[in-house]
Parts: structure tokens; C-alpha cells; sequence
């Protein structure tokens, strides 16, 4: 058992995506502003290219939980990676600030149900949805 002022498992895993995506976060508005097509074509394009890329970004996330660093890849699939880590981040800080803390799960099990599972069942669909919110 864990000593009581030690964080939990999810609270790191939350510290870690808030972490990486202010880290990303410059450089993928930077990516979504460039270039010739409007912000709500891009966002299209992304959306229908993340279908074709689930598989290849489910195993960077698996390689980014465990060696702390990202495969290289195209910047523009690392741009829908960026958007799965934006979101699975928001739905990490819902989980933790609203007092769900795990002491049987470790933190690289919990970032892989998020990043993994988390995204296939909401973080997707909250991706898709911005469609109707531009």
C-alpha cells in the first residue's frame, strides 16, 4: 500500500499528459494553421485519416508509455496523434478531478486504457464532434 502523500498511479499518468501535451501543443497549432485548406478541411482530413491510422498510433502510444519518447513519423500523422493525446488528456483531468484514483492499476496501464481504449470509446467520438462545434 502506498503511503498517503504519495500520488496515485492515475494522478501520474494525468501529470504525464498534461505534461506532453503542453509540450506539443505549440507546435501542432502551428501544423493546423498551416497550409492552404480551412481549418474545418483540415479538421476533415484528419478525422477521415485517423481510421487509417488507429492501429500504427495505438503502438506509439504503446512505445511512447514505455520509453517516454515517440517513434518518428510524419508530421502530419504525428498531428493526429497530437489530437488523441489532447483528448485523452481531458478525459485523464475529468477522471482525476472528479476523485477517481487507482491504486491497483499502474500508471502504464492506465495510460494505455487511455490512450488505447479510452480513445477508440470516447476520445474519438469527442474528435469527431468538433465538426458541429467549428
Amino acid at each position: 500500500m502506498k503511503p498517503e502523500d504519495s500520488p496515485d498511479e492515475l494522478e501520474l499518468a494525468y501529470s504525464r499528459l498534461k505534461a506532453e501535451d503542453a509540450h506539443s501543443n505549440l507546435a501542432a497549432v502551428n501544423l493546423k494553421a498551416s497550409g492552404p485548406d480551412t481549418p474545418r478541411e483540415n479538421l476533415i482530413r484528419r478525422i477521415q485519416q485517423e481510421k487509417e491510422l488507429r492501429q500504427k498510433h495505438d503502438e506509439a502510444c504503446r512505445y511512447w508509455i514505455e520509453h517516454r519518447g515517440w517513434p518518428s513519423m510524419p508530421q502530419h500523422e504525428a498531428l493526429i496523434l497530437w489530437e488523441r493525446v489532447c483528448e485523452v488528456y481531458m478525459l485523464a483531468e475529468l477522471l482525476y478531478r472528479g476523485g477517481l484514483r487507482s491504486d491497483e492499476k499502474t500508471e502504464a496501464e492506465i495510460l494505455e486504457f487511455l490512450l488505447i481504449s479510452g480513445w477508440e470509446s470516447v476520445g474519438v467520438h469527442r474528435f469527431r464532434a468538433r465538426l458541429y462545434q467549428e
